[in-house]
């Protein structure tokens, strides 16, 4: 039987892994003197909760280099995280492979298995070390809840090939990470996720705080998702959807708050290289109250506001978006609140209560279309004294309501 210090010196590792082996329901980890360190990568199994007290530190020993928390195989259900400061004291670790390269492998049990029915010929999440602080990959029915996750390498919380899951009242609380700012995502969700609602994120992420990336680490469709509040405070971004391919459908994204040096939501291709087309339908974009952040140059980013808004990039071809209630008043962000990108084919876009105050001195449209839109839909714009839409590609038809 391991000793459970909570010194914040002795590994808890192998304690905390014991009680999850044990097969109880509940791992319920009582207030430790300081703070729990673990030196390995706990896996938590089907039918388990792991609960913290809310303010609770568990932190990652120097050198460990590997995940705090994943799951034990695909196929797992009924999985809830809860509680706890997740530190995963960066200076400590390996910095970012991308500055920094390596070999490291992570402390984890070894990929899943080749008959996965979720992940057939699909890339399985690798064990090499990627500075991420949890990770969950083939799981049904699994909630993470009421966690601060502070100083990642890259991602705070992972999701590949997940349904029905539910992640709520996340904090973030970052450094400029190990060694810039850069990748520093909170909640990643992967290929092949459906049925989630993502609720109440809030700090400053130097990546985007909810990224829905359907052709990044996991090819794979990514639908019913809702996002609903998303508060960052001078982040990268606030929401990013992503498909090189594969479908991106039936996603909410509603009251975000904040300020961001980026943009607040963005939807992508990215994978420039490849010869496909993103394919997105059903989006909702409503209720965002959002301004610029400041581009400091520890961001590693150009001085210059390159994405609008609400960017739509090239290559896609997307079904129905809905963008609605739009509060923006700017005094840095000299770029226009809605931009598509040319080679980008939308079949209906609405636009409805859009206010586009801009204080920057600059003349900044409200809309730049380069792309092929059927059946544009305008209700309640108001631009000021800025054009309104400024077209360089084709809008077959417009109407306007009311």
């Amino acid at each position: 039987m391991y000793t459970l210090y909570g010194d914040g010196i002795h590994d808890d590792a192998p304690a905390i892994q014991e009680m999850l082996d044990s097969g109880i329901s509940a791992v319920v980890l009582p207030a430790p003197k300081k703070n729990y360190a673990i030196g390995s990568t706990l896996v938590i199994h089907s039918g388990q909760s792991l609960v913290l007290p809310e303010m609770t530190v568990i932190k990652l020993l120097p050198g460990s280099n590997c995940y705090m928390l994943i799951n034990e195989k695909a196929g797992d259900h009924h999985i809830s995280v809860e509680g706890g400061i997740w530190d995963y004291n960066n200076q400590e670790q390996h910095p970012h492979g991308k500055y920094v390269p390596h070999k490291l492998t992570q402390k984890i049990p070894a990929p899943y298995a080749e008959d996965d029915p979720r992940g057939k010929g699909v890339p399985y999440y690798s064990n090499r070390y990627n500075g991420r602080i949890m990770r969950f990959y083939g799981v049904s029915f699994i909630s993470v809840r009421n966690i601060t996750y502070k100083d990642p390498v890259m991602y705070c919380v992972e999701f590949g090939y997940t349904d029905h899951f539910t992640v709520e009242n996340i904090r973030f609380d970052f450094n400029y990470g190990n060694p810039v700012p850069v990748n520093m995502d909170g909640v990643h969700v992967d290929g092949g996720c459906h049925f989630g609602y993502i609720h109440n994120i809030q700090g400053t992420a130097y990546d985007d705080m909810v990224a829905l990336n359907a052709d990044d680490g996991l090819p794979g469709p990514i639908t019913d998702i809702e996002i609903d509040g998303v508060f960052g405070e001078n982040s990268l971004r606030a929401v990013r959807l992503l498909s090189t391919h594969s479908r991106v459908e039936r996603i909410s994204i509603s009251n975000v708050f904040g300020t961001y040096y980026q943009n607040p939501v963005s939807l992508t291709f990215y994978h420039y290289k490849e010869t496909t087309r993103g394919i997105m339908d059903h989006i909702s974009i409503k209720n965002i109250f959002a301004s610029a952040a400041p581009r400091l140059p520890i961001y590693q980013k150009s001085e210059k506001y390159q994405f609008a808004f609400i960017f739509i990039d090239s290559r896609m071809d997307i079904g129905h978006v809905r963008i609605e209630n739009i509060g923006r008043r700017d005094e840095l962000g000299d770029i226009e609140t809605i931009r598509i990108l040319p080679d980008t084919k939308i079949k209906t876009l609405v636009l409805e209560h859009i206010n586009h105050e801009n204080l920057t001195g600059r003349p900044v449209p409200m809309m730049i279309n380069e792309g092929e839109i059927e059946k544009l839909y305008l209700l309640d714009i108001d631009c000021g004294d800025d054009v309104m839409i400024e077209n360089r590609g084709t809008i077959a038809k417009t109407v306007e309501l009311g």
